[in-house]
């Protein structure tokens, strides 16, 4: 990557979704991208469905289509551990 400042958040972050052309919200919300690191990811994942629904309705979209699947396809459960409770997670 070229900033080395994101560098700390990506070192969990399996490479598969680091690939061109990033997917930042599977990349968010996969429990091997950064949802570990969301301390409030219920409500990041509740926002985000809400978005991609609103602008589905405006603009069907396949990419969009598959970003609003993997918003509703990965649960809390998906991601373990509470984010709150790690203290190997970096910190701004």
């Amino acid at each position: 990557m070229a900033n080395r400042a994101i560098d700390p958040f990506l070192a969990n972050v399996a490479p598969d979704l680091l690939r061109p052309p990033i997917d930042m919200v599977r990349l968010g919300l996969d429990p091997r991208g950064f949802a570990p690191q969301i301390v409030n990811l219920a409500e990041v994942r509740s926002l985000l469905r809400t978005r991609i629904a609103r602008q589905l309705a405006t603009a069907p979209d396949p990419e969009l289509t598959a970003d609003a699947e993997s918003a509703a396809y990965f649960t809390m459960s998906d991601v373990g551990a509470d984010a709150r409770s790690r203290t190997d997670l970096p910190t701004a």
